[in-house]
């Protein structure tokens, strides 16, 4: 009797026992899980920071870094041809929504530096250091046009991103570029991005796709400006040749009337003579 007492009283002790250890693993595990779940994050963090972007942009593959370095040439077109025109424009709305297309297009920019650089690697660590110490400058100078379009808000801001832009982001891209195709194993084929003269007023915007001014629709205005006028003097051409023509046959057809009515009067003197 007291031998089963006994077994009862060590098997409840047992329970007793192995409950909190229990608890304790099961709490242990919990905690490891937590530091093991913030290490992830914090490495993801520390990754981010070093390389902004590079996180999205895994494992790129021709097609990505071709359509990136064609689409970062675009975008840089599209805030080139803002540069260049806002100076010499004089609505202000019109101002302010041209700020506003090319600030959209300047954040587009570091979706197609991420997969860059990605590409790149060491090989494009400089020119893309460069392009993100930078671009803030930019974009700081187009939103404050966008919200003050006055002349001298736009000289000013206009100058400050210039400055910035011109020697630095601009060659950059090219080389970023260049670099993550080389890496991918195609030809080095970016084009050279062409300064911006917005600030000495003469800029008038450009036309050419990657070379400082890729506004589409300013693109395709002035093709069809020069086709307006290369029909223009089509039609102007063939008026002249028209009026030419008709002249000649009037002038002709008079001369020969005049020959005709000589003929005619010369013979009646003859008759009148006889």
């Amino acid at each position: 009797m007291h031998y089963f007492q006994i077994l009862s009283f060590l098997a409840c002790a047992q329970v007793a026992i192995a409950n909190p250890i229990s608890l304790q693993a099961r709490a242990k595990s919990a905690s490891q899980s937590s530091k093991s779940s913030q290490s992830t994050q914090s490495t993801k963090a520390t990754q981010l920071y070093d390389n902004p972007g590079k996180l999205n942009a895994n494992d790129p593959t021709q097609d990505s870094v071709r359509r990136a370095a064609d689409n970062f040439a675009q975008d840089a077109g599209i805030v080139s041809n803002a540069i260049n025109v806002m100076t010499s424009m004089t609505d202000q709305d019109a101002i302010k929504d041209t700020a506003m297309r090319a600030f959209k297009a300047e954040s587009d920019e570091d979706k197609q530096r991420a997969v860059l650089a990605a590409a790149a690697g060491k090989a494009g660590a400089t020119p893309n250091r460069k392009i993100q110490q930078f671009t803030p400058t930019v974009l700081d100078g187009l939103d404050a046009i966008a919200k003050d379009p006055s002349p001298d808000s736009v000289a000013s801001n206009t100058k400050m991103m210039e400055d910035a832009r011109n020697p630095n982001i601009l060659p950059s891209i090219t080389d970023l570029s260049n670099a993550a195709l080389d890496a991918m194993g195609l030809d080095k084929s970016a084009q050279n991005l062409q300064k911006t003269v917005g600030q000495s007023g003469t800029g008038g915007g450009s036309t050419d796709r990657g070379t400082g001014a890729v506004d589409a629709s300013t693109s395709t205005n002035n093709t069809n400006n020069t086709n307006n006028n290369a029909s223009t003097k089509s039609t102007n051409s063939a008026n002249n040749d028209d009026d030419s023509t008709n002249s000649k046959s009037s002038n002709s057809s008079s001369n020969t009337k005049t020959s005709k009515s000589g003929s005619s009067s010369m013979t009646n003197k003859g008759t009148t003579l006889k």
